[in-house]
């Protein structure tokens, strides 16, 4: 996934250790749906649907050499609505979304659903 503006400056504020971001991390890692459609663009930062739904981490995400998997378990009592979008987030509302918002048509989720969904970030070099 590539990284929206904010989610680079959120990245440079990580790597230097300056404290004023939160880390993405098992205490503030959201994964967050919503069921917007319009296209992404790197200067977005929140999903943009009518309904959107941010959901905490599973547990501590998993690093694997230059990728990290999120993983958030999406209750029959949560996000009940089309999902067409999805992002990561360092908080439950506000601050920052460090991956680009992915538009795509998933699916209809309702209360007789559980989804599981994993996130994966991959780091490369240019």
């Amino acid at each position: 996934m590539a990284s929206t503006d904010a989610g680079v400056v959120a990245m440079a504020n990580l790597f230097a250790g300056t404290g004023s971001v939160n880390p993405f991390n098992a205490t503030f890692a959201r994964i967050g749906v919503g069921d917007g459609t319009t296209a992404y663009a790197s200067t977005q930062t929140d999903l943009v649907g009518t309904n959107k739904f941010r959901k905490i981490v599973d547990s501590a995400p998993v690093v694997t050499a230059n990728s990290v998997d999120y993983t958030s378990t999406f209750a029959s009592t949560e996000a009940n609505f089309a999902w067409g979008e999805m992002g990561l987030f360092n908080a439950a509302s506000g601050a920052y979304m460090a991956t680009r918002r992915t538009v795509t048509t998933f699916a209809t989720k309702t209360t007789a659903d559980t989804w599981v969904i994993t996130l994966t970030v991959v780091f490369t070099p240019n």
